[in-house]
């Protein structure tokens, strides 16, 4: 997937997260107090109240996928007595640690992290649902909290944790052997909407309308949007979408390409699968289930490290490919916002030892050979170093429109024939941090999360200007989720993406503006001809 080669490549440790989270935990702490108190179908949850927000943390929506429950789909979560306390994260589902995060061996990771406006705001409240990105092999919904949005704009927020690489995405043919379906894989989508069933049932009782559901996701969450578009049991689950940086065609990846919501087949994702549990020592396919249950979560985190969590069509979340459910009319038609950002591959470029600036026109020549193979002259010649300010931005912007911008304007172009769809592009180029060892980083991968929630991964102070473009950006969002239309009070207009202009929103601290130049300005045309 996309962002798992992006993400992999930004300069963070695990010693700053766990500094952040315990500072993080410390203050969620000092201002608990008596939190508010709401009750759920499985018991009473007590959150905590931080500034103008209610914070309801590890919710559960799920039963823990442990023991004979790991890969099969989620059960429903176990009612308690007395009040569950709400205040502190969950666990991170399992993953090995990466620059998203560090690792973690927890397989009981079912939880959501809801925020309110502080007392519930009076009921029928718009809820968005996020899904986080990290190439659904790591990340979590702990990174963002979403306080600032739920409180200033009065929306309902959850953050999903999902099951990731292979607790979520291993299929084998003895997996789909035990399933009604008779399909495997999949599990981590099965999970998001295991939550979203949750929030229809329970949303209600923190002041949200589940009538009014908007699904949201950046990178493999963007993706993963994209799939319950097309998946028949997230039916009448959600009512609108938002992808970020979720139509990406990473060739460079191995098993990449296929277009934006692309899916294997299941041969494809059980031929994966069978390769990954003779690595983990189960070679016998008839025992492969039960050996590979058998086995702990760090044995198998430790045999994942090439595993790609790729979702496959062909079951019952996903019939069919999603484009070609689209385009039959077999899908979940909803208003759609839909876009990237300016650079998006610029922050992992640079920090790639390889390809960080100063980067020599020769290794630029070579590398554009090694991503784009026979069509590397025609690349160097669309990308001509003399063109950049060091030849690794060149490469930084041929890798972001073949691996993202363009992408995103075909998936833009054949969504908003067949629904109501707005584009925009985050184009802050000095998003906090701003450079790395002294290259800029441009508007990069995962720069607009930022903007929208606290996002432990980048950490930074913004500037007024940024600060207002934070703003303007939480209130086109909380917009579109409350009524379908991103049109705020005292932001610039945002016009739909449709006709012959095609305008792009771009959000920039400068003054955000709309422009009919995304697909020129992204070199559009020549990736059409190179058919990537």
């Amino acid at each position: 997937m996309a962002d798992a080669a992006v993400e992999r490549t930004a300069a963070r440790s695990c010693v700053a997260w766990g500094l952040f989270l315990l500072g993080a935990l410390a203050a969620t702490a000092a201002q608990a107090g008596p939190g508010p108190i709401v009750e759920v179908e499985t018991g009473a949850l007590q959150g905590v109240t931080v500034g103008g927000a209610d914070q309801f943390l590890a919710v559960p929506y799920a039963a823990p996928p442990v023991g004979d429950l790991r890969w099969k789909p989620p059960e429903p979560a176990a009612a308690w007595t007395g009040v569950r306390p709400a205040a502190t994260l969950p666990s991170e589902c399992a993953q090995l640690p990466s620059s998203n995060g560090p690792g973690s061996a927890a397989e009981d990771c079912l939880y959501l992290n809801l925020y309110r406006p502080a007392g519930g705001g009076g009921g029928g409240l718009p809820v968005l649902v996020w899904f986080h990105g990290g190439g659904l092999v790591n990340g979590s919904g702990n990174q963002t909290d979403a306080s600032a949005l739920a409180a200033e704009q009065q929306v309902v927020v959850a953050m999903v944790n999902y099951r990731l690489t292979v607790f979520g995405f291993l299929a084998l043919e003895g997996l789909s052997a035990e399933a009604n379906d008779a399909s495997s894989g999949n599990f981590g989508l099965m999970d998001q909407q295991a939550a979203l069933a949750w929030l229809q049932r329970n949303v209600a009782d923190f002041g949200g309308d589940p009538a009014n559901v908007t699904i949201a996701g950046q990178s493999a969450g963007g993706g993963s949007v994209c799939f319950h578009l097309a998946s028949p049991p997230a039916a009448g689950r959600f009512h609108r979408a938002i992808i970020h940086s979720g139509a990406f065609d990473l060739l460079i990846l191995p098993g990449g390409g296929g277009g934006p919501c692309a899916t294997r087949s299941l041969a494809e994702v059980e031929a994966a699968g069978a390769a990954f549990a003779e690595g983990a020592g189960c070679s016998d396919p008839a025992a492969q289930p039960s050996c590979l249950r058998a086995l702990s979560p760090e044995t198998l985190l430790e045999a994942s490290a090439s595993f790609a969590a790729q979702p496959s069509a062909g079951g019952a979340l996903l019939p069919e490919p999603v484009l070609d459910a689209i385009e039959a009319r077999r899908w979940n038609e909803v208003p759609i916002l839909l876009g990237s950002t300016r650079d998006e591959a610029q922050l992992g470029v640079i920090s790639f030892p390889a390809t960080a600036p100063p980067l020599a026109p020769a290794s630029y020549e070579l590398f554009a050979g090694i991503v784009f193979g026979d069509d590397a002259p025609r690349v160097l010649a669309g990308y001509p170093a003399e063109d950049y300010a060091d030849p690794a931005l060149a490469l930084s912007a041929a890798v972001t429109d073949a691996g993202f911008a363009c992408p995103t304007d075909v998936l833009r172009r054949f969504l908003a024939r067949r629904t109501r769809l707005w584009g925009f592009e985050f184009a802050d180029g000095a998003a906090p941090p701003g450079e790395l060892n002294g290259s800029p980083a441009g508007a990069y991968h995962t720069a607009d999360v930022q903007y929208l929630f606290a996002y432990t991964p980048f950490q930074g102070a913004l500037s007024p200007e940024q600060e207002a473009l934070a703003a303007e950006m939480r209130a086109y969002w909380a917009a579109f989720a409350r009524s379908g239309d991103p049109r705020a009070l005292g932001a610039p207009k945002w016009p739909r993406f449709k006709g012959s202009t095609r305008r792009v929103l771009s959000l920039d601290p400068a003054g955000s503006r709309a422009n009919s130049r995304f697909a020129k300005l992204h070199h559009c045309k020549l990736w059409k001809k190179l058919q990537r």
